[in-house]
């Protein structure tokens, strides 16, 4: 059966007072029918907003940040839910406001369009979303490198509101695991070869893993980045690249995860009592806690080598690109 282009597109804000998360505006709302499937639906859509705010007490520093979670219906099927997270404009303290889209598709850049989209609108009304989404749900997801022009309508008569969206879809292959739908270059900017290494064998022995950092849009792309790592192989076990807060308990489960959770909530983890779990702090770029065996070793040698090799070629391009566009930009400030 053909998955919808998307399935929901959710605005998550926080209460001026007790900054607590709440949906603000969700579609379709007609999914909301009275039968078993639907509840198990509900239930799944207003958790979301603990996954858009895992932790209010931080606010974005940037206007803007994108970052990805990953859910697990009653089906046991994965959504990911691509949200573009922006601090609203004004004085004082800027309150930010969560843009979600819940998808089955792995394809962060036709999504991030459709929700900058989203955020346009805002400031215009919510008939101005609705209109924009209802023309772009019965749409079929393009094919790699293909775009689709799609005639948005309005309702309210709006010249502004009208007109044509351009979906694309990049050059990124069909398949859910590949590299194609993650950004590679935070996990390289953030981590040496043979640390990535050392978890890259963890991960293919089933272990617990732990990742922690400041920068959600970090956290969520180095999380994902080392699962598309495993490819052909797929991680079969808990799965949340950004863990909220309230579910911090995840962390003692006896059996293989895979987690990502902000700094700031390092020291409650801490006092859980954890079992034989690598804790990977990528802010530092080191292992905080670890096990003792080096796990990559159970790669036959004819493979390590060359791994070990193409690692270290790869992080120190990388790098020695990322020192050029760095001393390039303090140029241009400084002109």
């Amino acid at each position: 059966m053909q998955k919808l282009l998307f399935d929901y597109v959710l605005i998550v804000e926080l209460a001026e007072e007790t900054l607590l998360p709440f949906i603000a505006y969700r579609f379709p709302i007609s999914s909301y029918i009275n039968n078993n499937k639907n509840k198990s639906t509900h239930t799944l859509i207003n958790s979301i907003p603990q996954f858009c705010f895992p932790d209010t007490s931080v606010f974005p520093k940037e206007d803007s940040e994108v970052f990805t979670f990953v859910v697990t219906d009653s089906d046991g099927d994965r959504r990911f839910g691509y949200c573009l997270r922006k601090l609203q404009q004004g004085l004082g303290l800027r309150i930010p406001i969560c843009f979600c889209l819940l998808t089955f598709h792995p394809c962060f850049s036709t999504f991030h369009s459709i929700l900058q989209e989203v955020s346009r609108r805002y400031n215009r009304s919510s008939t101005s979303i609705t209109d924009f989404l209802q023309s772009l749900y019965s749409q079929r997801f393009p094919r790699p490198g293909m775009s689709i022009d799609i005639p948005i309508p309005s309702s309210s008569g709006r010249a502004e509101d009208a007109g044509t969206f351009q979906l694309k879809r990049e050059e990124d292959g069909d398949n859910l695991l590949s590299l194609h739908h993650v950004a590679v270059e935070p996990l390289l900017a953030h981590l040496d070869s043979q640390l990535i290494l050392r978890v890259f064998g963890s991960l293919l022995m089933e272990r617990r893993i732990i990742f922690y950092a400041e920068n959600l849009s970090d956290l969520s792309s180095c999380v994902q980045t080392f699962m598309a790592l495993l490819y052909p192989f797929a991680w079969q076990h808990i799965y949340i690249p950004v863990l909220p807060r309230a579910l911090l308990t995840f962390c003692c489960a006896p059996m293989p995860f895979v987690v990502g959770v902000l700094r700031n909530c390092v020291a409650e983890i801490q006092d859980l009592p954890l079992s034989e779990v690598l804790i990977v702090d990528l802010d530092e770029g080191r292992i905080v806690l670890g096990i003792e065996e080096d796990d990559y070793r159970v790669l036959p040698p004819l493979a390590l080598a060359p791994l070990e090799k193409s690692l270290v070629s790869i992080c120190k391009t990388f790098k020695r690109r990322k020192k050029k566009k760095d001393s390039r930009i303090q140029r241009e400030n400084a002109e």
